[in-house]
């Protein structure tokens, strides 16, 4: 289905500043479609085109959402600015290139987060998972038809990829991959994925945070941490270890490894491990890179509790912990990985649009 949305004509400057509220007056889930980068998109545009007053333009059809901005010159005349196409894919074995694909784009490529581990009764907590990797390739060339993708589920210790060439993780040629965290195996974390595969000028390949191990003792013993996913600014943090007081309690347990786009969660002394904070690096809370779920810790009454899953995209889960009446908790769950594009078609010339005056926002077409 194919929705389209289109504000009134604004000054240039005007324009830019209304870009979020706009989006969020008219309903859109996804926020991160008008985050930093798009701003500063419209306004290099808008100033390299010389406009005077514009009006964005909005499509949305399926997991893809693009925009354009009709933009008047003092002159009268009009030009048609076609901006970035985002595409998140969360599913699927393949994708296909669109009919307006350019040369200009990224492929960023998020593994997933591995689980944690369950405790064992009076001997060990569980250690954490280890964070997804993530990669970034610039500027693809030559792709058409349909591009195969993976997307591996959390604490699957799978990859995320995309490959024009084969249904594989790459080594070469024009594709992207990040590659996922490992699971705890009991007391022992996780391992933070290795960094992945990515080409092009300004190309980034970071690696996940390791998880932090359990503890042994027989007592009462907190889960660690799970690592945090990498980002586009850096490798995924490391998960803190869990902690064991020889008997007595609470017990808190190792907080979950931060990711640069997502924080960690805290580590609790009475109850399950916090979440990983969710990613924000792409625009919003459900798609970035996110941090380790922290350890399970151990309450007052001796009570173990589960891990904590990793935050959206790429975090790792946190250890369950063992409490010592003779119960144990579960690992968390790793975060699944996810693929972002972005791409960018040239720009056109389009007839004259007539000057009447629209309300705010209106819905054009489906």
């Amino acid at each position: 289905m194919r929705k389209i949305f289109r504000t009134r004509w604004l000054p240039a400057f005007a324009l830019v500043i209304a870009v979020t509220p706009l989006l969020t007056k008219i309903g859109f889930t996804r926020p991160y479609l008008a985050d930093a980068r798009l701003r500063d998109e419209i306004m290099s545009r808008l100033v390299a085109v010389g406009a005077c007053r514009a009006r964005l333009t909005i499509t949305r059809r399926n997991e893809a959402v693009a925009f354009s901005i009709e933009a008047r010159r003092p002159g009268g005349d009009v030009l048609h600015l076609i901006l970035s196409t985002f595409v998140v894919l969360t599913s699927g074995t393949s994708w296909p290139v669109p009919a307006d694909w350019s040369v200009i784009n990224t492929v960023e490529c998020v593994g997933p987060g591995g689980s944690g581990g369950t405790a064992t009764a009076f001997s060990n907590s569980g250690g954490g998972g280890g964070g997804g990797g993530y990669s970034k390739s610039v500027n693809l060339t030559g792709l058409s038809g349909n591009i195969n993708i993976l997307v591996s589920g959390g604490g699957s210790v799978g990859n995320t990829y995309f490959n024009p060439a084969a249904a594989a993780f790459p080594s070469s040629g024009q594709a992207c991959g990040a590659h996922g965290g490992g699971n705890a195996s009991g007391i022992t974390h996780g391992t933070g994925a290795a960094a992945g595969y990515a080409i092009g000028t300004g190309n980034i390949t970071n690696t996940g945070g390791d998880g932090g191990d359990g503890s042994p003792g027989g007592g009462a013993e907190s889960g660690g941490g799970g690592g945090g996913a990498g980002s586009p600014t850096g490798n995924g943090n490391s998960g803190g270890a869990g902690t064991n007081t020889g008997g007595g309690t609470p017990v808190t347990a190792g907080s979950g490894g931060s990711s640069p786009g997502g924080g960690a969660g805290a580590g609790g002394s009475t109850g399950a491990g916090g979440t990983g904070g969710s990613g924000t690096n792409f625009g919003d809370a459900a798609h970035g890179t996110g941090g380790g779920g922290a350890g399970g810790g151990v309450d007052s009454g001796g009570n173990a509790f589960n891990g904590g899953g990793g935050g959206t995209s790429g975090g790792a889960g946190g250890g369950g912990s063992d409490g010592n009446k003779g119960g144990t908790g579960s690992g968390g769950g790793g975060a699944n990985g996810l693929i972002f594009i972005t791409y960018t078609p040239l720009i056109v010339v389009a007839t004259p649009i007539p000057q009447y005056r629209l309300p705010k926002y209106e819905i054009v077409g489906y």
